[in-house]
C-alpha cells in the first residue's frame, strides 16, 4: 500500500494578541481599541492553511503547559492540524506575538517571544522525531527557532524532500543564508533564495 503523502511543520506556535486602535494613535498614552486573541506562530500558520486545504499536516514545535499552550494545542486541532507530537516544557511559558495595528489597519509595531522554541525545546527532541521528519513529502520551517536548530533540522531533512522556510521578519533572519547552508550542506543545491522560499534540489 502506497504510503500517505503528508507534510510536517517545524517552527513557531504562538498565542497572538492583537491590538486594533480606533482612533489615532498616541504614542506613550493609553488609547481605545479592540483588542483579540486568537493562534498564531509562521509554521502554525501555514499549517492551519494547509490542512483547511485539505492536507496531512503534523506540526513540530514547543508549548508551556500553561493556558497559552493549551489553547494552541486545541486552536490546531480545530483546524485539522496533527498536534500530537507537540512538546509541552514543564514551568516554561508558551510563545506570544504581540501587534499593535493603527486606526487604518497597518501594523505599527510587533513583538515576538520565541523564548521557549529557542531555550525550551530539548536538543533531542528534533531527532527523536528524525522518521517523521524524513517521511514527510514537504517540510515547512521558519527560523524563529534559532539558526542551530534550523541548521538541525535540515541535516534531518533528505535531498528528495521539498524544504520551504518563510523568513517571518528581518529580525529572525540570519545575514547570509545561502552562505551558511551551502557550508553545512554541500550535497545540496540551492538557488539564491532556495533555502528561504523555494525547493531544496540535490545534485
Amino acid at each position: 500500500m502506497d504510503k500517505q503523502p503528508y507534510i510536517v511543520g517545524v517552527g513557531a506556535a504562538n498565542a497572538d494578541l492583537n491590538g486594533a486602535s480606533l482612533a489615532p494613535i498616541h504614542l506613550r498614552d493609553s488609547n481605545p481599541g479592540h483588542i483579540s486573541l486568537s493562534a498564531g506562530g509562521v509554521t502554525r500558520n501555514v499549517c492551519e492553511n494547509l490542512a483547511r486545504l485539505g492536507a496531512d499536516v503534523k506540526l513540530l514545535s514547543c508549548v508551556g503547559d500553561d493556558t497559552f499552550g493549551a489553547f494552541i494545542r486545541r486552536s490546531c486541532e480545530d483546524a485539522g492540524i496533527d498536534a500530537s507530537h507537540l512538546y509541552a516544557a514543564r514551568g516554561a511559558s508558551s510563545s506570544m506575538y504581540l501587534s499593535i495595528l493603527d486606526a487604518d489597519g497597518d501594523m505599527l509595531v510587533g513583538m515576538s517571544d520565541m523564548r521557549i522554541v529557542q531555550q525550551d525545546m530539548p536538543e533531542d527532541y528534533l531527532p527523536s522525531k528524525k522518521a517523521l521528519i524524513q517521511g514527510a513529502d514537504v517540510v515547512t520551517c521558519d527560523p524563529c527557532m534559532g539558526e542551530k536548530t534550523l541548521l538541525q533540522l535540515l541535516d534531518l531533512c533528505t535531498p528528495g524532500q521539498i524544504i520551504c522556510v518563510d523568513r517571518s521578519s528581518a529580525a529572525s533572519t540570519p545575514p547570509s543564508p545561502t552562505a551558511w547552508s551551502l557550508e553545512f550542506w554541500p550535497e545540496w543545491k540551492f538557488s539564491p533564495t532556495a533555502i528561504w522560499n523555494a525547493r531544496a534540489r540535490p545534485f
